[in-house]
């Protein structure tokens, strides 16, 4: 923990030698290496970051803890798709993948991106790759590299669910919820029984917004049978409701939406505004002040003054 809050106040000879000193005393433990990886990876050390990955894959890494935190990048630009004919390939690409969906799924997207990266660098045909930089290139404004990298992948890898899949995120970022939705459909095509609850909702938010109401509360009823339990389901239906001036439909569907994830702040406010608009003016209003109350709760806190070494 130590060496890592040194790297965020620009610490970084310190926090270099706190995460050696880590790994000399515990040279069985994977977590250190995985963390001075992520350390070197973004100091520009790829070569040191690859080989201290490839140690960590030969250790036991249950209950590894990946405190590093890379730095975000403001966007993508000037990021490109790699020419796979004229790179070379390595076997550790799935590995580096590997690691990077599982610091997308704790929320590090600036981190998974660098390790996406060295999995295209390591294996410029790597599928994982190609949709993960796509993703997370789209989700920092930078559409048309994230757009770039999905293409190359679908030329590569056609029936590749998680391309299409991703690339129709990009296409409703674009304001195209016709070509989003034709992508959806055949992401759902491809996993077949596979599908998972997400992969309805989302289709039916294409749906919705190219003015296919009923097409659109299928697929969102038919993510819901699939997991009652997700949150965003109910939050996308009851706003489908709200907009067909279901009020009823749409107070039960949000409702249950801030019972299934009380930090899902869109669905306080869009259940204020049902209240309010089917006659209950005082809970309207109780349910937009928890709204602003809440938006201020998680708002994120202010980075420290970063410090730099004299």
């Amino acid at each position: 923990m130590l060496g890592c809050v040194q790297a965020r106040l620009g610490k970084w000879e310190d926090a270099r030698s706190v995460m050696e000193d880590v790994i000399r005393r515990f040279p069985g433990r994977a977590e250190g290496y995985l963390n001075l990886g992520l350390f070197c990876l973004e100091r520009g050390e790829t070569s040191r970051a690859a080989a201290l990955f490839d140690t960590a894959s030969r250790l036991e890494s249950k209950g590894s803890k990946l405190l590093y935190v890379v730095r975000s990048r403001k966007d993508c630009r000037g990021l490109q798709p790699p020419q796979p004919a004229l790179a070379k390939t390595s076997g550790s690409s799935e590995l580096y993948s590997q690691l990077a969906e599982q610091l997308y799924r704790g929320q590090q997207s600036s981190a998974a991106l660098e390790v996406f990266l060295l999995a295209l660098e390591a294996n410029p045909r790597s599928e994982r790759a190609y949709a993960g930089v796509g993703r997370i290139c789209s989700e920092v404004d930078s559409v048309a590299e994230g757009r770039a990298f999905l293409e190359k992948g679908i030329e590569l890898f056609p029936q590749s669910a998680a391309l299409h899949f991703n690339i129709g995120l990009v296409f409703q970022a674009l304001g195209q919820p016709a070509q989003a939705v034709q992508q959806f459909e055949k992401a759902l095509e491809l996993r077949g029984v596979q599908a998972s609850p997400l992969d309805w909702i989302q289709l039916g938010t294409a749906q919705q917004a190219s003015g296919n109401s009923a097409d659109a509360e299928r697929s969102f009823l038919k993510g819901l049978s699939l997991d009652p339990s997700m949150a965003r389901g109910h939050f996308e239906l009851g706003k489908l409701y709200l907009q067909q001036a279901s009020y009823p439909a749409a107070e039960a569907a949000l409702e249950k939406a801030t019972q299934l994830d009380p930090r899902l702040l869109g669905a306080y406010y869009q259940y204020g505004l049902v209240c309010l608009r089917n006659a209950k003016p005082e809970k309207g209003k109780a349910l937009l002040n928890a709204f602003h109350r809440k938006k201020e709760l998680y708002a994120p806190a202010p980075a420290p003054e970063r410090q730099t070494d004299p």
